[in-house]
């Protein structure tokens, strides 16, 4: 999964601009470029900035020009979170849960990704009736929101789509072990010194990534997600990436003239 961060920029002040970073899941948009282009922002900034410093003498008609550009920043803003939040919940949706468990907690991250939406919809309804002062209020609580309400909610849902595309590797590494150790019984490899204490290291290699794929399932199903969640599951396919090695350790003790 490819994530594009981009910075969009919410003035507060008249020459102030705070970042409001916006995390869009793409590939299940229309297209990972498409979802760029209509995050880009860089053209409104520009002609904001130019707006305030051109020292127009008509105070008023500079007044409506800074506010059309602002309320179209928020407006385009706002747009790319929706598209964001779509693009979240797409993937979401194709999961093939493997347990009562993780299909509540998949339903669970899905509507509360579609409420993320709701509040994105509901602040660009209220848009056209803000003056500047409005949009600048409405700038701030949208990234203190995002901050607060959706950030968590994002990095759950992203590792919860992580975690399960892994599991189809745990169930492969699984079945390889059991086909390496049918075909030591088959050989009768089991008396060799080397074959036993590669075996048992992968045995224990493979416990390691089980048991830490596990603990990443428990903190996931707690909503808890967390740098906790996520290194614990960096940590499951640590463990499974040495498991394949000493499998292919094993291959070459059992033929090593291939």
């Amino acid at each position: 999964m490819r994530h594009i961060i981009i910075k969009t920029g919410l003035i507060f002040g008249l020459v102030a601009v705070c970042f409001l970073p916006v995390r869009i899941v793409a590939g299940s948009i229309n297209s990972p470029q498409a979802a760029e282009d209509s995050c880009n922002f860089e053209d409104q900034l520009k002609e904001l900035a130019g707006i305030q410093e051109s020292n127009n003498p008509d105070y008023l008609a500079a007044l409506m020009a800074e506010l059309r550009v602002r309320k179209n920043l928020l407006r385009s803003i706002l747009d790319c979170s929706i598209a964001e939040a779509e693009g979240l919940r797409a993937p979401l949706a194709a999961l093939k849960p493997n347990s009562p468990d993780i299909e509540l907690l998949r339903n669970r991250f899905y509507e509360r990704i579609g409420e993320t939406k709701d509040y994105y919809q509901m602040q660009q309804s209220r848009i056209n009736d803000l003056g500047i002062q409005g949009t600048k209020d409405m700038a701030k609580g949208v990234k203190e929101w995002r901050l607060n309400q959706y950030a968590s909610l994002a990095d759950g849902a992203t590792q919860l789509i992580i975690w399960m595309k892994n599991q189809e590797l745990f169930q492969a590494a699984q079945k390889r072990f059991e086909d390496i150790k049918q075909t030591v019984r088959f050989f009768n490899l089991v008396d060799n010194t080397e074959m036993r204490e590669l075996l048992a290291k992968a045995a224990e290699s493979l416990d390691k990534a089980q048991s830490a794929n596990e603990a990443a399932k428990e903190a996931l199903n707690r909503f808890a997600a967390s740098e906790n969640s996520l290194g614990l599951i960096k940590d499951s396919l640590e463990a499974l990436s040495e498991t394949y090695q000493i499998f292919f350790d094993l291959s070459k003790v059992i033929n090593p003239h291939p």
